[in-house]
């Protein structure tokens, strides 16, 4: 069972790296640390997760995102798509 528990641990590692890999690209070109980047994240998506339950159409969660932001509504909304587009 000790073999099987290292590859299980491996997969794990490698999961877990793969799911920062986006934050860390981020962070890096923002010029950031990462934790202060993935809190950031999670408050626009509690945000965001508020919003819905609230019943607000998608353009009122970007402008109200935008708002928290500190960006513009239209080139968070053009943002957005573009990335949705590559997934």
């Amino acid at each position: 069972m000790g073999s099987l528990a290292r590859r299980l641990t491996a997969l794990e590692e490698i999961a877990e790296a793969a799911r920062l890999r986006p934050y860390r690209l981020l962070a890096a070109e923002l010029g950031m640390p990462v934790e202060e980047l993935m809190n950031e994240a999670e408050q626009f998506e509690r945000l965001v997760d508020r919003l819905r339950a609230a019943g607000k159409t998608e353009r009122q969660i970007i402008e109200a995102v935008a708002a928290a932001a500190g960006a513009d509504p239209d080139k968070l909304e053009q943002e957005a798509r573009a990335l949705a587009d590559t997934w």
